[in-house]
């Protein structure tokens, strides 16, 4: 087992209003937990920015990491294959019974440190990459058609960076169910190994030698920061994450902090402290009066929380019940999250890269005509979803400040017929002037043009693509 160091980072690019990438990780303080389950480091990447791809990364991160370490006896491979599983199934069952939030789904990379050995699982185009002795190896192997092209030979690395269908992923959590996982496990570990997790908002940029000139060297947090830099000096197209794990000095055992006997560390449904009052009981250090003594205590207090609750309910006395809010215009909501409170880092704001924050060898990236199109070239269209408002339609893009209420919006009649996409004027929607952007919602079936989009982020965010 071995001294760590980490740090993660999540941003939103320099082109999203919105965040769908999520970060998150757990390192036992117990020596217990650290011999049985070790640490766990996650990135996810939401998928379709008209389906909450945020809510289907923050929640597939929740539950794997909530619930990996309620099963010590399984080893961390197999853990980490049934919960990926489990969280795509349990999304791909919650888009079924949402209609209007189909391919609701996210990529994730996992990484256990147990003992001396690394355990990776991935599901989509989020990758995991191991540093030693200035080499890097990419662990996982991306989930779409870029990536089967280069696992096949088919294509070069360079080649790969520049396709334009990079993005069309071919597994992902929630797009189908009982999803295959890949796992990399019994990968031995060494003083010195760097493990770096990161979402494709930076690879899509960076050869697997420029990752290595970019956090080939330096801390966790400075590799992290230098990695969001470069990928928003070139374009920040998509939302960007990182996470570094640097393994140190072999930790002798004994060293890891064992939690005070009044202390607690727990994650929710899981006692990490293994202490309890039964025990107690059991051991002879609770005496009987004491116990009759709490258990009268404990009554007494779910016998007021009752008595309020009946008040605040109205049964009793004359307090006025709230109305219900409005089930149209609440958020989407997965009740079943699981209750974790995460460690992520805040969105940073953007700032412009210093000319020292990146490795001089890092070649300038550009990307040929058939991975962007200028807006001239074609028109991005999106389809509407019922609950959204045209603003939330428009904002998916970072357009909704062309919104206005009382002006009219024509809407669109779209086909897709073998990667061949056209669409016909269907009428004239009219936004009334006052309160609509968050009232008034829009046909589901309707598409609406959104202007000075390029083609690259119109079919990452799920649009498509139509040329005049």
């Amino acid at each position: 087992m071995f001294n760590i160091s980490s740090a993660e980072l999540t941003h939103p690019g320099r082109k999203r209003s919105v965040n769908q990438d999520y970060v998150a990780s757990f390192e036992p303080t117990d020596w217990k937990d650290l011999n049985q389950s070790g640490r766990v480091y996650i990135v996810a990447d939401g998928v379709g920015g008209a389906s909450d791809g945020e809510k289907a990364s923050l929640f597939a991160a929740k539950k794997v990491l909530a619930e990996y370490y309620s099963n010590p006896r399984v080893e961390p491979g197999e853990r980490l294959r049934r919960l990926f599983r489990q969280a795509g199934n349990d999304l791909y069952d919650h888009a079924e019974q949402s209609p209007g939030y189909k391919r609701m789904a996210t990529t994730m990379v996992a990484a256990v440190i147990h003992g001396n050995m690394l355990t990776v699982a991935n599901v989509g185009d989020s990758r995991a990459f191991l540093i030693r002795g200035g080499q890097i190896t990419q662990i996982t192997r991306d989930h779409n058609l870029v990536g089967e092209m280069l696992h096949n030979g088919e294509i070069t690395e360079q080649e790969a960076l520049r396709s334009g269908v990079k993005n069309r992923l071919t597994r992902s959590l929630g797009g189908e169910l009982d999803v295959k996982v890949d796992v990399y496990k019994d990968i031995p570990l060494q003083t010195g190994d760097r493990i770096f997790l990161c979402s494709d908002g930076l690879t899509r940029y960076t050869l697997n030698q420029d990752i290595l000139q970019l956090v080939g060297q330096g801390l966790p947090a400075e590799t992290t920061q230098r990695a969001i830099d470069f990928a928003n000096r070139h374009g920040g197209a998509d939302n960007i994450s990182a996470t570094m794990v640097i393994i140190g000095d072999p930790l002798a055992e004994g060293i890891a902090h064992l939690p005070d006997e009044d202390e607690t560390a727990t994650i929710p449904g899981i006692n990490v402290g293994r202490r309890s009052w039964f025990n107690d009981l059991l051991a002879g250090n609770i005496s009987p009066i004491a116990l009759i003594f709490g258990a009268i205590a404990f009554l007494g207090l779910m016998a007021a929380a009752l008595l309020f609750y009946a008040w605040y309910v109205g049964w009793i006395g004359n307090r006025q019940i709230k109305p219900a809010p409005d089930l149209e215009q609440t958020q989407l909501a997965l009740t079943d999250v699981p209750v974790l409170q995460v460690t992520a880092t805040p969105t940073p704001p953007v700032e412009s890269p210093t000319a020292t924050s990146l490795p001089p060898a890092a070649p300038t990236l550009t990307l040929t005509p058939e991975g962007v199109l200028a807006p001239q070239g074609g028109a991005c269209y999106h389809q509407a979803v019922p609950g959204f408002g045209l603003a939330k339609v428009f904002g998916i893009y970072g357009k909704d400040d062309l919104v206005q209420p009382g002006t009219d919006y024509p809407y669109y009649s779209c086909e897709q017929d073998d990667g061949v996409n056209s669409c016909t004027l269907g009428g004239t929607y009219t936004l009334p002037p006052t309160g609509a952007a968050a009232t008034v919602y829009v046909q589901a079936e309707w598409w609406f043009q959104i202007p000075d989009i390029d083609r690259e982020l119109c079919e990452l965010d799920q649009g498509i693509w139509v040329f005049p």
